[in-house]
């Protein structure tokens, strides 16, 4: 994640906590997540299961933020000092992930799912 952290000026790479550059963004450990707030540990793959067994699917599209989410998340604070600046670097941000989602190179964490209740 050390390069797509690049992507972002300095101004919106600050830590919001300690003020401090970050040069890295690391990918949250699952694991790590589920034993430190187990209410953001959602294990995707077994609600969709769940859905798809108590409801009749009738489409589904993957979600996108494959690269928004791991990059901007903790940073949104940051955003707003230069608003044309801003929608620049979000919009450079979303044409990278729409061309390595396109390319197969970028897996969505999120999906949106349009369903129904099943009839009986």
């Amino acid at each position: 994640m050390a390069a797509d952290s690049l992507m972002l000026p300095g101004r919106l790479r600050r830590d919001p906590a300690t003020g401090g550059l970050l040069w890295r963004r690391e990918r949250l450990d699952p694991g790590r997540l589920a034993r430190e707030v187990p209410a953001e540990a959602a294990r995707g793959e077994e609600l969709l299961a769940g859905v798809r067994r108590m409801f009749e699917v009738e489409a589904e599209y993957p979600g996108g933020e494959g690269l928004l989410h791991p990059l901007l998340g903790g940073l949104a604070s940051n955003f707003g000092a230069d608003p044309s600046g801003d929608e620049r670097v979000l919009e450079a941000v979303c044409a990278a992930e729409a061309h390595l989602f396109a390319a197969g190179r970028l897996d969505s964490p999120f999906v949106h799912l349009v369903a129904r209740r099943r009839a009986g």
